[in-house]
This record gives structure tokens, sequence and C-alpha cells, in this order.
């Protein structure tokens, strides 16, 4: 009885032991590593381990057929880099994450999906970074070059990177001397909405040092440098010098915010918004939106109605050789500004008609505001977005709006209404001034009416003839 007492426990140990290997995550990849998406996982398949065990290399599921090659902080499972976030491959197993020196994300109908193009010896991750590494650990590729929407603590974002949202409508670049946020409001075109000067700082931008770059760093701000030792300007968060045990990381997100955030008591915790109030986001209300700083989103155009969707389903093109599909028509607001006018086109305009005629006659304009204080005309062009609620006196703004088929449909049936309407009403009116000639001619001949109308005389000598009208008829 004891031996096979001992026996299972010598036995249960062993299976531990077993599965403890078979489970446990690597630090690190060699050549010849290869695997396949597992069928019966549900969520993400972990591949290779941070030695702090915040962050996972993993293929991520999306739905219930697809995976991205994705790095992950593990205790939230949200993802801090993607392989190739314009592409995602199947939960398949023909498709295969593999390192010959070369770490290849690949599926056998498809053929290569992403690509590290290195000739390392190993792969590992420090503090959310994938490297691949040469001899001597030399750093031939890493993650951190190649960001995706965010940024982890001592990532250095430089002039030729670019973080752009998961919807790819926004993105973050550093230029010479500024930190922007451009809007792809039309495709193929960037719009500048936000942006941040370096020089905002005490700190000179010394010409010849090149551009600078930004880090977020672990004291809770985002730096501007220009070299190590030149930082020259700071965005401070919330928690800017106050220490955070959990993970920091800046994100461009989906509505076009720059946002930063710290893992605190299992869940993130915002820690500074680029753009504090809704009404400064590039899109809060939509296509033609209205946005009332505490009262929601209206429509520019007072006939539509505000809905889900906002104010118009799509944008269209006003430089479209179509005539009849770029029939629009002006809405006239005094009541509104544009949040980011500064980073548009503008020139000078003697008036506000002037500025809305210059818009009307350039097919690239679809909006334009006028100051009247600076005689500056502001020019959009690019589809409207949201603009903001403005009590602001001596500004108007002129937006071109496309007239819908419908709305063209109808016009066009009022109009031949209005004219068929005439034509009945003039037909009548053609009767009744028939019979009343008629009537007329027939009384003057009776010597009841003179050529100019009734002849002159009191009602009592009218109706004596009346009298005697009747009875020459009786005789």
């Amino acid at each position: 009885m004891k031996k096979e007492k001992l026996s299972c426990i010598l036995l249960s140990f062993l299976f531990l032991s077993t599965a403890s290997q078979v489970f446990t995550t690597p630090t690190e990849i060699h050549r010849g590593f290869s695997v396949v998406p597992d069928p019966s996982i549900s969520g993400s398949q972990i591949l290779l381990a941070d030695s702090s065990s915040d962050f996972s290399l993993s293929f991520l599921r999306l739905g219930s057929s697809h995976l991205a090659l994705a790095v992950v902080h593990s205790p939230s499972g949200e993802p801090v880099w993607l392989a190739n976030p314009e592409r995602t491959a199947r939960w398949s197993s023909q498709t295969t994450l593999s390192f010959n020196g070369d770490l290849v994300l690949s599926d056998a109908p498809s053929g290569v999906f992403w690509s590290s193009k290195t000739d390392g010896e190993r792969l590992r991750l420090r503090s959310g970074n994938l490297q691949v590494l040469g001899p001597s650990s030399s750093v031939l590729w890493q993650s951190f070059d190649f960001p995706t929407d965010t940024l982890l603590v001592n990532q250095n974002f430089t002039a030729n990177m670019t973080l752009r949202s998961p919807n790819g409508l926004y993105s973050m670049m550093v230029e010479h001397d500024y930190l922007s946020l451009f809007a792809e409001f039309e495709r193929g075109t960037s719009q500048l909405y936000w942006k941040r000067t370096a020089m905002q700082t005490k700190a000179q931008i010394v010409d010849g040092l090149g551009p600078i770059y930004a880090r977020v760093d672990p004291n809770g701000f985002l730096g501007l440098y220009q070299t190590e030792k030149a930082l020259v300007d700071v965005l401070a968060f919330s928690t800017y010098y106050r220490a955070v045990n959990g993970t920091r990381r800046l994100q461009m997100e989906s509505d076009g915010n720059l946002r930063a955030y710290y893992w605190n008591s299992g869940k993130w915790v915002l820690d500074f918004s680029a753009i504090q109030a809704p009404c400064g986001l590039p899109s809060e209300c939509g296509p033609y939106g209205l946005c009332h700083p505490d009262a929601g989103c209206t429509c520019l155009d007072d006939r539509v109605k505000y809905g889900p969707g906002g104010c118009c389903p799509e944008f269209d093109d006003f430089c479209q050789k179509d005539k009849k599909k770029n029939q629009f028509q002006v809405v006239q607001r005094t009541d509104v500004d544009v949040k980011y006018k500064t980073l548009v086109a503008s020139e000078k305009a003697v008036s506000a008609e002037e500025c809305s005629r210059r818009c009307i006659q350039n097919c690239r304009c679809w909006a334009a505001l006028y100051s009247n204080s600076s005689e500056m005309c502001y020019r959009v062009d690019f589809p409207v977005r949201t603009v903001v609620a403005s009590v602001e006196v001596g500004k108007v703004a002129f937006f071109k709006v496309r007239r819908r088929e419908k709305e063209v449909r109808v016009g066009v049936a009022g109009v031949w209404g209005f004219i068929c309407g005439a034509a009945v009403l003039s037909g009548v009116a053609g009767l009744v001034a028939y019979g009343v000639w008629r009537w007329r001619r027939q009384r003057r001949s009776n010597g009841l009416l003179s050529e100019e109308g009734l002849e002159p005389g009191p009602y009592r000598d009218l109706k004596e003839r009346e009298i005697g009208v009747e009875l020459y008829n009786k005789k």
C-alpha cells in the first residue's frame, strides 16, 4: 500500500514536472524555432515572455479565424506593438512563425505576411521591446524602432517614425522643432490639427544638432530632446515626478487624441490628454457636425437632424467633372469656429463676401472662416469635420454642403408643380374673366351698365330701373 502511494506521488511529480516544462514560456528564442497557432486557444497564445513578466510576444486572436503577431501587456491583454497593422494572418495550421535568423510570419497559400529582415542569433523581449540579437548581443533589429500606436517608457520616437491610431485616421510625428498631430480627413492627404512647439520652454533649439525626438520618461512626462543632454520641452503628466509602480504608456487613439496611462490596481489610469475638451477633437461630432461644449452635437445645416452616424454619411469631391454630382449650396453661420483654424491655409480678404466668393470658386475649398478684426480668410481645403459653437462676435463661416439627390428631385418637382399650378390658375382666371365679360355685356345691352360700369345715381334709381325692365319683359 505504501509502495502504491509512493508510486502515485512519483507519477504525480513527474506529470507536474513535465507539464511545467511544456507550459513554461521561454525568455529567449533561438534559431530553428517554429510554431503554429493552437486551435484550442481562444485568446492569446504566448510565445515569448519578458523577464519582468509584464509583456509577452503572442499570437493575438482576432475574432474566430484571424490573428496578429503582437507584443502584449500581459496583465491587461492590451497590445502595445503589432508586427503588421495593415494585414492579419489566419488562425490556421498553415500559418507559421519561424526564426532562423530572420523572424518570419507566413501563410502557406499567401506567402510572407511580415519579416524582421535580419540575420540574427536569438530573440528576446525586454521591457516591451522585441529584439533580434546578433553576435555579442548586438541589437540588429528592435520593435521600438517601428512603433504602431503606443510608446513605452524609454522608447525614443524620432523624426522618421509615425505613431498611428488603430483606425489609421490620426497620427503623431515630430518635426524639426515641434510635436504634431495629423488627421487624414481625405485619403492621401494629412491636416495638422494639434501642435506643440519645443520652444514653449526656455530651452533653445540649436541649429546643426538635428531634429528633436520624444521619449516617455518613467518620472511621468513626455520629454522632447535634441540630444541626450538637451531636454528642450516637457509635457508633464498628472503623475509628474510621482512614483508609479506599474507600466506607463502613451497612445495615439482612434478619436484623434494623444493620451498617457499608467497601470495601477488592475486597470489603466488616465494620466495625460493632449486635447482636454471633447469639442477640441478633430471629429467628435463627425462630418458637418457642430459641437456644443457640455451640450452634445448638432448639425451645421439646421435642416439635418443629428444621429448616431453624424450629419452626413460620406464625403464628396467638389472637383468632380460631373456637374450634376457637383451641386452644392452654401450654409452661412456666425456662431461657429474652427478649433485649429490657425493651422489651416489663410490669406487676407477685404470682406466676408470676398472670402466666401474665393471658397465657392475653388473646388478644393470645403469651407471658409472670416474674421472681421484681422481681415483673415481661413480656408478649409479638406472635408469638414467637427466645428465648435462659438459666441465670439466678428466671425462668419461659410460651408459648402452637398445638395442631396433627393432634394434636387424635390426641387425640380416643385418647379414643375409651380408651373402646372400657375397654368391651372391662369385657366380659371380666364374663365372667370370671360364670365364677367359676358355678364357685363348682357347687362349693358339691357341698359343697366354704361361703358364705364354702373350708371351714376342713387341706389333707389337703380332699383326703379330694374323694376321697369322686369315689367317690360313681362309685356
